[in-house]
């Protein structure tokens, strides 16, 4: 795992290094506790929209996919709360072998047939402060970085 305190702007350098040359599954946590963030988060999932997959997978406690057009427009419902739960579900199902998340970590337990779903796939995590950074989703990635700035 790589861990580093990175301006906003460089989640494209995490995706890049996730994707190496392939396009990742980007999933956006939603959830209240990163609301007043979600401006500043959407301004960066569409730098890198290139680089991800047509949807990008926004996520609280339910997984839905919206385009990155949507996305701009705030045309996303959210649960409130968060979990892992759709997202590992997700990855399993569609069998992503590359995926990067975006969230503050505070995702609740994660359960043993997710934490080796996450494990084996190549994860990138940008977490919006380092309050997360030894956190179970950070031991389960690749890439760790740290979104300052935000």
């Amino acid at each position: 795992m790589t861990v580093a305190a990175i301006p906003r702007r460089t989640l494209t350098d995490l995706v890049l290094r996730v994707g190496v040359g392939e396009r990742v599954h980007l999933y956006l946590d939603v959830s209240g506790s990163v609301e007043s963030l979600l401006e500043k988060l959407h301004e960066a999932v569409r730098d890198v929209a290139h680089l991800v997959g047509r949807d990008v997978h926004i996520f609280a406690t339910n997984l839905q996919d919206v385009s990155v057009e949507d996305l701009a427009t705030g045309t996303c419902m959210t649960t409130g709360g968060t979990s892992i739960v759709p997202v590992a579900r997700h990855i399993r199902e569609a069998r992503v072998r590359r995926a990067v998340i975006v969230t503050d970590g505070q995702l609740g337990i994660i359960g043993a047939r997710d934490r080796e779903t996450l494990a084996r796939t190549i994860l990138g995590v940008a977490l919006t402060s380092g309050r997360e950074e030894d956190g179970d989703l950070a031991r389960l990635a690749r890439h760790v970085v740290v979104l300052t700035g935000l």
